[in-house]
């Protein structure tokens, strides 16, 4: 895969994916809604009472709030020295782990950023002691989106050929 293959990919799938909105919450007994970001089953805070508070049914304001812009991203190399310096106490510490810890005989690293969305910045900035609801949505249920994003670029690589991992989602992690 190229960098243009991998620009699509992250393209699409986050203007496409269910995992990158809000939905209301599903029916009971509706498993298939589980990956589709829905605040009353991921939310700790979830339950009936929270949803009222928060508006999150059907028609609400918040209802396919989308979470997250079209990722920013990076392509490195693995053996680049600037990992093993991460190790150092003045970065992340001795406890960071270098590509080829992670996978051994690792070429390449793609490194994600992934901003919020306008809208949520801007609301976030409303008040200076709380976070905007839009923010908590993104932080809770739009964490689902960075997993599935990680995930759809591993298995594309996998199914091109090549060893891939998603540091995030491993159990070393």
């Amino acid at each position: 895969m190229d960098r243009e293959q991998i620009r699509r990919l992250v393209d699409d799938f986050s203007d496409n994916s269910p995992t990158n909105y809000l939905r209301a919450r599903a029916p009971d007994g509706d498993t298939a809604a589980l990956g589709d970001n829905n605040f009353a089953r991921n939310n700790v805070y979830g339950g009936e009472e929270a949803r009222r508070l928060l508006g999150v049914e059907p028609g609400s304001k918040y209802e396919n709030m989308r979470f997250y812009q079209k990722p920013i991203f990076s392509i490195g190399r693995a053996d680049d020295p600037a990992f093993e310096k991460l190790k150092d106490s003045e970065a992340v510490g001795a406890h960071h782990m270098s590509p080829e810890e992670w996978m051994p005989g690792a070429k390449t690293v793609i490194s994600f950023f992934v901003p919020f969305e306008r809208a949520t910045v801007e609301a976030n900035k409303l008040d200076p002691e709380e976070p905007a609801i839009e923010w908590l949505f993104t932080r809770v249920d739009g964490q689902q989106h960075l997993l599935a994003l990680g995930a759809a670029v591993r298995d594309a690589f996998i199914a091109s050929g090549y060893n891939a991992v998603t540091p995030y989602t491993e159990d070393k992690y």
